[in-house]
């Protein structure tokens, strides 16, 4: 076969049969239609989890045999080289996967054996995230792609008794997901019982469907929809658990000499030393902060950013970039020489440096971005948009998990005193910009300024940008930009340094408009054409319901030849730039 991977291996078999393979946005992830029943919509979830195998999940219940009978193909057709997958330790242990789940081992097999994946571990609870503890080396692979920090020992699940389990003891939080079988529960006590004297808080779960969390995230379930059997409080009651980690009425909890009562400490605000604010660019962007920019799609906010990018490189800094939206090539690089900027001091991360293409993931590669602001002592470091960097399976619309994401921004912000510049799109609800902060407003929320950016209502080639929420300076007037150039190079200039309103009073002008004067309208109207045919009724629509603008709006755009008049309520759509 010309495929390497079993998954690339698995799909040309699939799409060789005239089965539908529908790729997410995960990388190597995908839904298609069973060759193993008659699935007229895909069922099939195939994903290849990153340890050299792919896994297949047929939701209406086939067996994975007979899907690979189905498609002529065997188990060995499901690993990368046809044979076995390797898992390495970092004393030198190898543990070896066979088709059939046949392991041995090799290398250092004598000594105490290690945690699997130590390093990203430990990384993970200094960085305060949650660590989850399953029976094997597959299920950490699962884990680590849905962007959680994972760990399991050598050998399954009689074992844990041989691994020095210390580095859990630090972990604020460990959740430990317990396989469905006699092993699993045997693995998960051994577990707990290591932890005794943990004082953070404990978690026992089981998949809500399948055995092990492979098969439940494997049947496309998400990380809370894991089953809770044993909350922090039932883990504490476990007979043989220490003092410390039973409740107060049986133990007495007190603060020692350095402040640290369990897994807190107590610090008085008189020994803190105080850390003034050093501004990277001056009432804008703060050193060792998050900046969050909001605005909607296509106004101009990385021309914007990048303009900031030119004062930062003009000062001899460096800036480092995660950009998923715009070609290094096509768009980035002439945007970045249009405005003048010094690129030998920009670095872009990329997956591939062929194609230009991919980018890291946070909290997954946190300590890779660290290493290259390092690398470079960069002052800046942007990401646009926020959400491209956050992994598929986090739901950002809950809380917890939103925070899980965007602490390693605080933290990274902290310990490297970089500017982090957060840009983020607004989604399409009514209200005002900064309540429609795309996906969450936790971001909006953990940001120690927040930038708005708006179109001119009078004038869309003008971009205005002014400060909404600020902990360390004041709001102030926003500022306006002129976007000009051709082609894919464009920049923005300063227009107005004080437009004399803040960018809440343009905010709420522009959520006003009554007369079709913003741009946002225009594209709402434009977007649901039919077949370059807008009715009256649709422009209404687009108002809300109030007839008087949406006719007000309609005489413009005639009048600015965006809008031609086909017949009583019938308008064509003849263009117009709206400079997007």
């Amino acid at each position: 076969m010309s495929t390497v991977t079993g998954y690339a291996r698995l799909v040309e078999a699939l799409e060789a049969q005239g089965s539908v393979v529908k790729e997410s946005k995960l990388d190597r992830d995908a839904l298609a239609q069973c060759p193993a029943h008659d699935d007229r919509e895909p069922s099939l979830h195939i994903t290849d989890p990153g340890e050299g195998r792919v896994l297949l999940y047929c939701h209406a219940g086939c067996r994975t045999e007979d899907v690979l009978a189905a498609l002529n193909l065997t188990w060995g057709d499901t690993f990368d080289n046809g044979s076995e997958v390797t898992y390495t330790y970092e004393d030198g242990r190898v543990v070896h996967r066979r088709p059939g789940k046949r392991f041995h081992q090799s290398g250092n097999t004598k000594g105490p054996p290690v945690l699997y994946r130590l390093t990203e571990l430990r990384r993970a609870i200094g960085n305060g995230r949650t660590a989850y503890v399953v029976e094997g080396e597959s299920d950490v692979h699962a884990l680590t792609k849905a962007g959680r920090a994972a760990t399991c020992s050598p050998g399954g699940a009689g074992n844990w008794h041989k691994v020095d389990a210390s580095p859990l003891l630090g972990a604020r939080v460990v959740v430990v997901v317990r396989d469905k079988d006699e092993a699993g529960q045997a693995y998960a006590d051994a577990v707990l019982d290591s932890l005794k004297d943990r004082t953070g808080d404990t978690y026992v779960v089981e998949a809500k469907q399948g055995k092990d969390i492979s098969d439940h995230l494997g049947y496309g379930h998400a990380l809370e929809d894991l089953v809770v059997v044993m909350d922090p409080d039932r883990v504490r009651a476990r007979p043989g658990q220490t003092t410390g980690q039973q409740e107060s009425t049986t133990s007495k909890v007190v603060v020692d000499q350095d402040g640290k009562i369990g897994a807190f400490t107590v610090i008085t605000l008189s020994d803190v030393k105080r850390r003034k604010t050093v501004w990277l660019i001056p009432g804008l962007l703060p050193a060792g902060d998050v900046v969050v920019a909001v605005g909607e799609e296509g106004i101009g906010k990385g021309l914007w950013w990048i303009a900031q990018v030119k004062r930062v490189t003009d000062a001899g800094r460096h800036v480092v970039l995660i950009v998923a939206e715009d070609d290094p090539e096509r768009a980035l690089g002439p945007r970045l020489d249009a405005a003048g900027v010094d690129s030998a001091l920009v670095h872009l991360i990329v997956k591939d440096r062929e194609s230009l293409t991919g980018h890291p993931y946070l909290p997954t590669h946190t300590a890779e971005v660290r290493a290259v602001i390092e690398h470079y002592d960069a002052a800046l470091l942007i990401i646009d948009p926020w959400v491209s960097v956050v992994p598929g399976t986090l739901v950002l619309r809950d809380t917890q998990q939103a925070r899980e994401a965007l602490d390693p921004l605080t933290v990274l912000a902290r310990q490297t005193d970089v500017c982090i510049l957060a840009v983020a799109h607004t989604n399409r609800t009514n209200g005002s910009t900064r309540d429609r902060v795309s996906l969450t407003a936790v971001l909006r929320q953990v940001a120690r300024v927040l930038i708005l950016a708006l179109e001119d209502p009078a004038d869309d080639t003008v971009l205005l940008v002014g400060i909404d929420k600020a902990n360390n300076t004041t709001r102030g007037s926003a500022s306006s930009f002129t976007k000009s150039g051709q082609g894919d190079a464009w920049r923005v200039t300063v227009k107005e340094e004080d437009t004399g309103k803040t960018i809440r009073e343009w905010d709420h002008l522009h959520r006003t408009d009554s007369d079709g004067r913003t741009g946002w309208r225009w594209r709402e109207v434009r977007d649901a054409a039919d077949f370059g045919m807008i009715t009256r009724a649709d422009v209404v629509k687009t108002y809300e319901g109030n007839t008087k603008a949406a006719d007000k709006a309609i005489g413009r755009w005639i009048k600015t030849g965006r809008l031609n008049r086909r017949e009583d309520g019938i308008y064509e759509i003849m263009g117009g730039s709206d400079e997007d």
